[in-house]
């Protein structure tokens, strides 16, 4: 936290100096901010997914922004994981009729692949998104096109999705 805000810096020997003098009015301040931090299951609650997709959200890069704890290991700023689902829900589509619509997890099974690598293609505007009206926006809401899906199977899109991305070797 004194990293993020610039008032500490590591050397290149990664030893830890602190920049300025905690003050007590400083202290509550990082307290505050602490609040907004939760861990991988309650961040993974938050996204709608379970803790294993979550670490393969990790391995791909998603969520950005996160920090190291203390106790509780890696940390997630809620807002960012609310700001990765608005930008999801910014690409996205209502639809009333979702007949012809699956889950990114069906979605993944068609393709041979995993739900991180199918949100991957949604993120780079590959693949469009829908969502039911009145939902909640997180990740096991979120509906694709099975035609869209077909569409990519057809184009050979299904074996480069199954190859792990670079940050997973």
């Amino acid at each position: 936290m004194l990293l993020l805000r610039g008032l500490a810096h590591r050397d290149m020997r990664n030893q830890f100096y602190l920049d300025t003098l905690i003050t007590a009015d400083l202290l509550e301040d990082l307290r505050r901010d602490l609040r907004d931090f939760v861990g991988k299951g309650e961040a993974a609650q938050l996204l709608g997914c379970s803790d294993i997709m979550f670490r393969s959200l990790l391995a791909r890069g998603l969520p950005q922004g996160w920090i190291q704890g203390l106790k509780r290991g890696k940390l997630f700023r809620r807002s960012d994981l609310t700001r990765l689902l608005e930008r999801i829900g910014s690409l996205g589509r209502t639809v009333e009729d979702t007949r012809l619509h699956v889950t990114l997890h069906k979605a993944a099974i068609i393709l041979g692949s995993s739900s991180p690598a199918v949100l991957s293609l949604i993120l780079e505007q590959e693949l469009p998104v829908a969502v039911r009206p009145g939902e909640p926006l997180r990740l096991d809401s979120l509906l694709v096109d099975r035609r869209d899906v077909a569409a990519l199977q057809r184009a050979g899109r299904s074996q480069e999705l199954s190859r792990p991305s670079p940050s997973q070797t």
